[in-house]
């Protein structure tokens, strides 16, 4: 049978005697085996500062003697090789180190350790008490904050979830001091860094993005809601770091950010989009650079990230975006050295705009100023587009013309040369394409804006058809032209043709007269018009004889094709009778009025006779 051991037993509430056995005399007792020594004297110890800690809390001298031994007592423990002690420790430094701050910096610095312990139950024992020590004394949140994010490295996925949760918590304790913490991490890496250090700032400013657009990002929009001075905080950094990151990390972070505030109606300084257009110019130059004609591959992924939020999250005014175009995008000179399926895509990507612009800030006058500005300055823009104006760039051809119509139908505008210029090549060009409902539409935008242009070749062939059409009815069934008409038609003789058009009102009539049918009144022209040689007491109503005007004139010439006028070759005809001379031969107010000879020209007036 294994000997005996024999374990001192404290007698007092000194436990710190637990750690050193030979400092007081206690009595001593058995255990049973030797092999359970090592366990109970564990046990015992564990169990003495646990009573120890107890006393410590409930002790109402806060910097008694009592208290400053077991803060000791803890931190000493954090180097011990018990888990239990370690955590032990992790859990109850928070309640001590206030109230000795000769110990306080040993304390934190125990606890730091602890988070680089070996054992993982230990580690996450010690990210916790970092939260611990935030809370009790909230002057050191900023700085455990910093030590925090650099525990974002860890490989342990279950780890790295209490350290954002911590972070998480430490927002809530001071959200300045924290997110002033998180976001300088973003901040440009000095160039004088060495490679090493500047990969591995590299690798956490990569952690902290990805914390700052995930599991942080509603709790930051949360604070900053509740108050907007956080937007100075955050901000600068934002801001200060677009133009310094590459594509990818720029866009996450300013995508996930932009979009969490923007959602809850925070809004966002236009200097983001001004740093962003920034970066479009970089990129345009490197790519006009590169070849010629010119590709713009990383122009592409910059303007439209940055037109993405204008349009799509609509976290931004389009006014810089459209400025921008103006000044740096569409003018000549640029878009002359691009290919052509880039110089489309450009104006694609303006109408865009424009079309945007026009849905939603219609009300908005600097931004209707500036959207004429654009399209004033780019009619070029048109010329290129006109090749695909009735397939792939048809949408963008029609929003410059709108645009174009708004402007003029504004006061104090008129269509500048160049502009007129390009609208008459795009009407050529419709001229000669088939009929589609895309040019129809585009033809009658062109039609408003320029009413001086000829009109389209196909409706005018329609226009003249039309006419053919109404000639060709007319020779069918012509006007009826009644033998007092049937003279030579002048314009003045033609419009007062047109007012005796009306029919005259009927005189009442008694008698026989009234039961018999009566003739047709004669107008004055009609009765001022020479007799027949041998007028008719009543003669029977003739009926009519349709006549086109062209067969009118024939009849005036007597019937007998063109120019036979009825009077000999060698003899001229006699002068028109005048006036006075019609008046004489005039028949009587309410007798009838002898037709003309349709066979030959009227009589003489000065040979008529009387009937005897």
């Amino acid at each position: 049978m294994e000997a005996a051991v024999v374990l001192p037993l404290p007698t007092t509430f000194n436990f710190l005697s637990a750690f050193n056995p030979s400092s007081s005399p206690c009595p001593a007792i058995t255990v049973y085996p030797a092999a359970q020594s090592t366990f109970m004297e564990k046990e015992a110890r564990i169990q003495a500062i646990e009573a120890q800690v107890h006393l410590a809390k409930i002790n109402p001298n806060k910097t008694g003697v009592l208290r400053k031994e077991t803060l000791t007592v803890l931190i000493r423990t954090t180097h011990s090789a018990s888990t239990t002690l370690k955590i032990l420790a992790a859990k109850n430094i928070q309640f001590f180190f206030k109230d000795f701050p000769e110990l306080e910096e040993q304390a934190i610095n125990a606890v730091y350790d602890l988070c680089e312990d070996q054992d993982s139950e230990v580690r996450i024992e010690g990210y916790k008490a970092i939260t611990r020590i935030s809370r009790a004394e909230r002057r050191l949140v900023k700085r455990n904050a910093d030590v925090l994010l650099q525990l974002l490295q860890s490989d342990e996925p279950d780890e790295v979830t209490v350290v954002k949760q911590a972070l998480i918590e430490h927002m809530d304790l001071d959200p300045t001091g924290t997110l002033g913490v998180l976001f300088d991490q973003l901040a440009p890496i000095d160039s004088s860094v060495d490679e090493e250090e500047r990969g591995m700032r590299e690798h956490l400013r990569t952690l902290v993005a990805a914390f700052l657009t995930g599991e942080a990002m509603d709790s930051i929009a949360r604070h900053v809601e509740k108050d907007r001075t956080l937007e100075s905080v955050f901000m600068p950094s934002i801001l200060g770091v677009v133009l310094e990151l590459d594509f990818s990390e720029m866009t996450q972070i300013v995508t996930q950010l932009v979009a969490g505030l923007a959602s809850r109606n925070i809004p966002i300084p236009n200097r983001l989009l001004q740093l962003l257009l920034q970066r479009v110019s970089v990129a345009l130059q490197g790519d006009l650079k590169f070849s010629r004609p010119a590709f713009l591959r990383q122009t592409r992924l910059e303007l439209d990230f940055a037109q993405s939020l204008v349009l799509i999250k609509r976290a931004l005014s389009p006014l810089e975006l459209l400025r921008f175009y103006c000044k740096s995008l569409t003018g000549k000179l640029v878009l002359e050295q691009l290919a052509q399926e880039e110089q489309e895509w450009l104006i694609g990507m303006l109408a865009a705009v424009l079309s945007f612009c026009q849905s939603h800030y219609s009300g908005d006058t600097e931004i209707r100023q500036c959207q004429w500005t654009v399209v004033e300055a780019c009619p070029f823009a048109l010329e290129i587009l006109i090749p695909g104006s009735l397939g792939k760039t048809s949408s963008a051809c029609a929003t410059l013309l709108r645009t174009w119509l708004t402007r003029k139908n504004s006061p104090g505008w008129n269509l500048p040369p160049d502009l007129k210029s390009a609208l008459e090549t795009l009407k050529a060009f419709l001229d000669k394409a088939p009929a589609q409902e895309t040019k129809r539409e585009l033809l009658k935008m062109l039609m408003f804006l320029d009413p001086s242009a000829p009109t389209p070749a196909e409706p005018r062939q329609r226009r003249v058809m039309q006419t053919a059409t109404r000639s060709i009815d007319m020779s069918k069934n012509p006007p009826v032209i009644t033998n007092h008409e049937t003279r030579s038609i002048t314009p003045t003789d033609g419009a007062r043709h047109n007012q005796q058009a009306q029919p005259p009102a009927k005189k009442r009539r008694s008698g026989s007269e009234a039961s018999s049918e009566e003739p047709p009144k004669l107008s004055l022209l009609s009765r001022l018009q020479p007799m027949a040689s041998k007028p008719s007491a009543t003669p029977p109503r003739q009926a009519s004889i349709g006549l086109s005007i062209k067969g009118a004139a024939s009849m005036q010439n007597g019937g007998n094709g063109a120019g036979n006028t009825g009077f000999p070759a060698t003899k001229k005809p006699p002068p028109p009778p005048s006036l006075l001379e019609r008046l004489q031969f005039a028949s009587p107010a309410g007798s009838g009025s002898s037709s003309l000879d349709r066979s030959g020209p009227p009589s003489d007036p000065r040979k008529r006779k009387r009937r005897s």
